[in-house]
């Protein structure tokens, strides 16, 4: 009878079936039955030891056992592998040497079976060759003719192969085949139990379990440094597992590699380089393969269980990339990295493939390079992935030697990082207000200040709009655009323009971006109502930049003409891309959020305001505009009734003190001070909206239709009994807004007054 397991081969959690097969095969070759026993797994799974398990058994049974190992340093070494299988059963002096030494014609490896074979018809044997895969061609064929002449022996054959090695291709047919699998969760918390009997956190052992994709070699590595390192097994261990795995993982795939040619751990490089972008044939060109054929290294690479098997091979999942090519010369991988991009570039090869290979090269002063970085941002950005578009476009950067296309990629990169980060967007884009060459970098200025103006970075568009004045680079159509934004960026109306000349924006501009500066400027000073309209229609009726356009709309809404107003916007974000024109179109919704509260449609306003904070939350945008935005989200709660919710955001953001730079900052103070009227808190409220109107005073923007106020400021100051001061406020808000002229707010305070 054959004897049990081993001790050891308790030690084999997950494995009591392939076990209890190996202990049959084995009691059945005592009974004359031989077989063939193929175990199949990935590095690390454990094949080794359960031939080691077999070895163990059978000689406790009394079988005789020879080994053999395959190697890839002898995968092309005749009968390498026949040579140990046979160096127990042949005495040293054997003629049979010369034979295995010099390899064997067909003769002679039948003569070297029959004699392998006939210790088997004498004896139980048992012969492992772990790493068959490895085996070289003769060996194979040795191999083929003894699992086929050995009925009537007691002979088992036992050989461990990587997943993916097919040894069906040689024919030799297996009695019984073993694919170890992972060991599962409950196998991985047995393994950890038994390791750490004090107990092991859950969240330890769940990752323990996925990190380490449940390989034995890697587990039993991984708590082999964890042990050393007196790390017990809670969830606080978490990161330090996280790294033992990653380095008990680069070990197992440094020993996998460590036997290769060097020229096929190259050819594993370019293929880790190539990312499956390149047929094989092209990634034998980027590794310089020239000893070994490409079927034959790839079948070797395959073997190794390295690569995965389809057209174009991929790393296996276990292999890093990362570790794998971190071993290379700096200037070696690089270069690998611009012959395989050339490659693919030639071979119209998918622009992402090709873009994310050029991460890895220096600039290699091609043209086509930056088209294909800037084509795959594009396509990731689309994807939604933005920080792969940055890092894209970021690489073109140092592509660009033309000012134009430079330029181009500076204006894509700012409008990727307007949501990423907004510090590095306001550099990139001003980069391109301010660039080098001639006139046909013109819109592109334009277009990099309209974003700037539209997240809020009013300040640094003045600077940069007066630079690009001087520098006197940007043909004149784009010129007259840049001035007109850079008006609309100075909060001050009153404050003469700091460019070179003019000193003055006309009274009603040629230029309609100029035009619709006029009229905003009217629209907050409250003067010349019909001027306002003529100027604002002017402006939205032609092409110009989105945040002059958006702010003629609103000046048509100031003056009553909502309607009009309404319809505009519609267009402007009708013709608006996404998500290149996030910023733009965030910018006009928070008008159009505005607009629909001036209508007192309380629904649309707040769903045109979550549209522009899901386009550019609240962190992106700039300082100086962001107070604009909570204050409408306060008003809108209170419209609602809903106090509660007003305070909360409140809270969040609180009231500025002082006279903080910016125009959006009155509008928080009027938020503030509407809040605090509705919670009874006259002091406080009067208190708010007199500073919100100095600001709004001190900036030449005191039209009551544009923001009242001093109606809130009178309710406020007649609950105190400060009734003259309250009557003052009235008599100067109807004289504005009948020097206005809009009805809506001629009414509004002809009602207050009747009050």
């Amino acid at each position: 009878m054959m004897s049990g397991a081993p001790a050891f081969a308790d030690t084999l959690v997950d494995r009591q079936i392939e076990v209890a097969l190996l202990r049959a095969v084995l009691a059945g070759a005592s009974d004359g039955r031989s077989a063939v026993v193929t175990v199949e797994g990935p590095p690390g799974i454990g094949r080794t030891a359960l031939a080691g398990c077999a070895d163990a058994m059978a000689a406790d049974a009394g079988m005789r056992v020879v080994h053999a190992t395959g190697s890839p340093s002898e995968a092309e070494t005749p009968l390498g592998v026949v040579a140990q299988l046979m160096a127990p059963l042949l005495p040293p002096d054997s003629p049979q040497w010369n034979r295995l030494r010099n390899g064997a014609g067909p003769a002679a490896l039948g003569q070297l079976i029959r004699e392998f074979l006939a210790p088997a018809r004498q004896r139980p044997l048992l012969a492992i060759v772990d790493d068959a895969q490895w085996a070289d061609p003769e060996s194979l064929r040795w191999l083929q003719g003894v699992a086929r002449r050995m009925t009537g022996t007691r002979l088992v054959l036992l050989l461990t192969v990587r997943s993916g090695a097919d040894l069906a291709e040689t024919a030799i047919a297996a009695t019984h085949q073993l694919r170890l699998a992972p060991l599962d969760p409950a196998s991985v918390r047995a393994v950890l139990d038994r390791e750490f009997p004090d107990g092991v956190g859950e969240t330890f052992a769940e990752v323990a379990a996925e990190a380490t994709r449940g390989n034995p070699a890697v587990l039993r590595a991984v708590l082999g440094r964890l042990s050393a390192q007196r790390v017990l097994p809670s969830d606080k261990a978490v990161p330090q597992l996280r790294e033992a795995v990653a380095e008990a993982t680069s070990d197992l795939v440094s020993r996998t590699i460590d036997g290769l040619p060097g020229e096929l751990v190259l050819l594993l490089r370019a293929i880790a380089i190539c990312g499956g972008i390149l047929d094989f044939d092209l990634v034998c060109t980027v590794a310089g393969l020239h000893s070994l054929s490409a079927p034959r290294a790839r079948a070797l690479l395959h073997n190794a269980g390295l690569i995965t098997s389809g057209g174009r091979p991929l790393l296996a999942a276990w292999v890093s990339a990362d570790r794998l090519l971190a071993g290379m010369p700096v200037a070696q991988r690089e270069s690998m990295h611009a012959h395989a991009a050339r490659l693919g570039h030639l071979s119209a090869a998918p622009d992402t493939g090709v873009a994310k290979i050029l991460l890895g090269t220096k600039a290699i002063g091609e043209p086509w390079a930056v088209d294909v970085l800037r084509r795959a941002a594009a396509w990731h950005n689309l994807a939604g992935d933005t920080a792969s578009a940055t890092k894209l476009l970021s690489r073109a950067t140092r592509e660009t030697g033309d000012p134009l296309a430079h330029a181009k990629v500076l204006l894509e990169l700012g409008e990727i990082e307007l949501l990423e980060s907004a510090e590095a967007a306001d550099r990139h884009l001003g980069q391109v207000v301010v660039a080098d060459g001639g006139p046909e970098i013109g819109p592109l200025r334009v277009r990099a200040a309209d974003l700037l103006f539209a997240r809020g970075a009013g300040m640094l568009v003045r600077r940069l709009t007066a630079d690009a004045y001087r520098s006197h680079g940007a043909d004149p159509e784009s010129m007259d655009q840049l001035v007109a934004l850079h008006w609309l960026a100075e909060d001050d109306a009153s404050k003469p323009i700091s460019l070179d000349a003019p000193a003055t924006l006309a009274e009603e501009p040629e230029n309609p971006a100029q035009a619709g500066v006029a009229a905003w400027h009217l629209a907050m000073a409250g003067r010349n109502i019909e001027l306002c309209k003529v100027l604002a229609r002017k402006a939205i009726a032609a092409d110009g930049p989105v945040g002059v356009r958006t702010c003629a709309a609103w000046a048509l809404a100031v003056a009553d003409e909502v309607d009009e107003a309404g319809a505009a916007l519609r267009a402007l974000l009708g013709n608006l891309r996404l998500p290149t024109d996030r910023a733009l179109a965030a910018y006009a919704w928070s008008s159009y959020a505005d607009l629909f509260a001036r209508n007192f449609d309380l629904d649309a306003a707040e769903r045109a305001l979550a549209t522009a904070l899901e386009l550019l939350p609240l962190e992106c945008w700039h300082p100086r505009v962001s107070p604009s935005l909570v204050a409408a989200q306060v008003l809108l709660s209170l419209a609602r009734g809903e106090l509660d919710a007003a305070q909360r955001i409140a809270r969040d953001h609180p009231a500025p003190t002082g006279l903080p730079d910016g125009m959006t900052w009155p509008h928080l103070l009027y938020a503030h001070g509407q809040l605090r009227l509705a919670s009874g808190d006259h002091g406080e409220a009067a208190a708010m909206m007199l500073e919100c109107g100095r600001q709004l005073q001190a900036k030449t923007a005191d039209n009551p239709a544009l923001l009242s106020w001093r109606a809130p400021a009178v309710i406020a100051l007649r609950a105190l009994g400060r009734t003259e001061q309250a009557e003052n406020l009235l008599a100067a808000e109807y004289r504005l807004a009948k020097a206005w002229g809009a009805p809506s707010v001629v009414a509004r305070v002809e009602q207050l007054r009747r009050d």
